[in-house]
């Protein structure tokens, strides 16, 4: 993809695959290639698990990993055995759980954005976000 020049590729969590580990993968092949989750669902991790992963992959390939995060759709949520209640609470509990990892005094302030329809404002304010990436044409 970096030969026909390509410079961001964004990858999505959906049956069968696992956002932050797909994102490893297409790191590792790649030189200059900056890839982005649209999206990594919340309910797949634990906010914890989240920023460790994002963590690794930034620090790892500096400038070449973007986070994003997002609600999903209640039928891909449902059918991992979670209830799709009140979303944008849980996508800001996330933010607010995001806490810096043993040994760090802060959370990596790489590149992290949160996904989907219009999100509160206050949803990831401060915490190393770059803006919100609506995946819905009619949500841009």
């Amino acid at each position: 993809m970096e030969e026909l020049g390509w410079r961001s590729l964004w990858t999505w969590e959906v049956f069968g695959r696992e956002a932050l580990t797909n994102a490893g993968l297409l790191l590792c092949a790649s030189r200059q290639l900056v890839i982005g989750t649209g999206i990594a669902n919340i309910w797949a991790r634990d906010p914890v698990a989240m920023a460790a992963a994002q963590r690794t992959l930034a620090e790892a390939y500096p400038g070449r990993f973007v986070l994003g995060i997002g609600v999903s759709h209640a039928p891909i949520v449902d059918a991992r055995g979670h209830r799709y209640e009140r979303p944008w609470t849980g996508c800001a509990a996330t933010w607010t759980r995001w806490t810096p990892l043993p040994g760090r005094d802060r959370p990596c302030r790489s590149n992290a954005t949160g996904a989907g329809r219009a999100r509160p404002p206050h949803a990831g304010a401060g915490r190393g976000t770059i803006g919100r990436c609506p995946y819905l044409p009619q949500h841009s």
